[in-house]
């Protein structure tokens, strides 16, 4: 827990080779989905999306019905002009069921709904 807390305080003080170098160390002894979204998002901030896919992806393969890394990468995918992939994410993300309710599911659902109705109001238009 100490190591990504640490990892954490890294990232929030924009320190994020040395937070990716924390998570690293914490994924060795386990890790979890919220630390490859963390690492995706510290490439991300670093420019290297190639990378920030990488993790989030691997944080939604750990975890396959989990929403958050999804729409991490349908975020990504918008934020870098891969506007058919974040469609293609946010219509995956609005297929999958919520296993818990919560306020965070309810805003990643109307999120993934404004994206997919964008791209298809776009893509239908004579």
């Amino acid at each position: 827990l100490f190591l990504m807390d640490h990892a954490r305080c890294l990232a929030h003080t924009r320190q994020y080779e040395a937070s990716n170098r924390m998570f690293a160390l914490y994924l060795t002894r386990g890790g979890s989905p919220d630390a490859y979204n963390q690492i995706g998002s510290n490439h991300q901030m670093m420019g290297q999306y190639d990378l920030a896919e990488q993790a989030y992806t691997r944080s939604a393969q750990i975890i396959p019905g989990r929403l958050t890394p999804h729409c991490l990468l349908m975020r990504l995918y918008g934020d870098t002009g891969r506007r058919d992939r974040a469609a293609q994410t946010a219509h995956t993300l609005l297929d999958m069921p919520v296993k818990i309710p919560s306020k965070k599911a309810d805003a990643i659902k109307r999120e993934a709904q404004s994206v997919w109705d964008e791209w298809n109001n776009q893509n239908n238009q004579p």
